[in-house]
């Protein structure tokens, strides 16, 4: 789950804040795929842009290739966090 706290000032409307996916990467809070909620010994990160927002994900290696040009992933995080950043 992506909380929303930021450290520093928010963005202007076109910029996107990256702290939370960035916080997410560097404490290794993110142990499950997101696709299929394995937890797989070996993960791979991405950072997505949503219309404003900075969202962190994961991958197994059996999503990622699966997945390729993270049309699933992006479908899931906009379903569960709204098309284009806005938050539902």
């Amino acid at each position: 789950m992506l909380t929303s706290w930021t450290t520093g000032p928010s963005p202007q409307p076109g910029q996107v804040d990256w702290t939370i996916g960035t916080h997410h990467f560097l404490v290794e809070d993110l142990h499950y795929c997101t696709l299929c909620g394995r937890c797989p010994e070996v993960l791979y990160q991405v950072l997505l842009r949503l219309g404003d927002l900075g969202v962190a994900a994961v991958y197994c290696l059996g999503c990622r290739n699966g997945d390729a040009q993270m049309q699933r992933l992006r479908d899931l995080l906009e379903q569960r966090y709204g098309a284009g950043g806005e938050r539902p």
